[in-house]
């Protein structure tokens, strides 16, 4: 059972939350010898923590961050008052921190003047990318060896009738079980690599080795499908994040072409 005070403790962080939930942004919720904490400083410092939105936030968490920041502003003195604020290492930390606010305050403004990115936007988007990774996607196991002469003797143990899983686990090079791997389109692999796997049939291995730049492969299909793509509202959230990505990478593709920018 709650003692008085531990109950008197809840009812007082309640009331604090709930007063927190209904304050304005100006609304003071704590002083620090003299020093003001307000409600926008919290919605500030909520969302630095991942928090973005305070009324769905359980009182006791509200409290906490409240806490926080009487904590920081202690500390921000402790700082001061000992004058770390002029060290060398802190001041250029201090700067960096500055450029990253601004640079982020810079972005935002950038893409608030942008179109909203509706859903319909999205779907363009989202049937554009669909169109442009149609076709088939890949099953397969290979074996990996360094010489093409070895790759060809084990092409003649399969034509005998030698079994694919046990010549891969006695030669491929390669650190993967059975020689199998994942479900691949052709644009994921090394070109010869997808060529040589989209020319066979099903259960079909490649008669000749084929080369990349991690040796010689010998290659069985063991499955092949249509690519299906994911549903949109199952991908909504990243093309949205892509369309936000696209215009910032545009905004600093114009930034660039109007600063001038030496390297050394």
């Amino acid at each position: 059972m709650l003692s008085f005070y531990s109950r008197l403790g809840a009812v007082v962080l309640v009331t604090l939350a709930t007063s927190i939930a209904n304050a304005a942004p100006t609304d003071v919720l704590a002083t620090v010898n003299g020093t003001s904490i307000t409600q926008r400083m919290l919605e500030i410092y909520a969302k630095q923590r991942g928090v973005e939105d305070l009324s769905n936030l359980p009182a006791d968490k509200k409290g906490q961050l409240v806490d926080e920041l009487i904590n920081r502003e202690l500390l921000y003195r402790a700082a001061t008052t000992a004058k770390l604020d002029k060290n060398a290492e802190t001041s250029a930390e201090l700067e960096s921190a500055k450029l990253n606010i601004l640079a982020g305050a810079a972005v935002r403004t950038h893409l608030d003047k942008q179109p909203a990115i509706t859903d319909e936007t999205l779907k363009k988007d989202y049937d554009t990318l669909t169109k442009e990774s149609a076709g088939k996607e890949y099953k397969t196991r290979h074996i990996l060896v360094d010489s093409e002469d070895k790759a060809n003797g084990l092409i003649a143990e399969l034509d005998k009738g030698a079994d694919f899983a046990k010549l891969v686990e006695t030669n491929s090079k390669a650190g993967v079980e059975g020689g199998e791997l994942e479900w691949f389109q052709p644009n994921d692999m090394v070109k010869s690599f997808a060529d040589a796997t989209a020319a066979l049939e099903k259960g079909s291995y490649t008669k000749k080795p084929v080369q990349t730049q991690y040796g010689w492969h010998v290659i069985q299909l063991m499955d092949v499908r249509d690519v299906t793509p994911p549903p949109f509202d199952e991908v909504k959230d990243k093309l949205r994040m892509r369309a936000r990505n696209t215009a910032i990478e545009s905004y600093l593709k114009t930034l660039r072409e109007k600063a001038k920018i030496e390297k050394k």
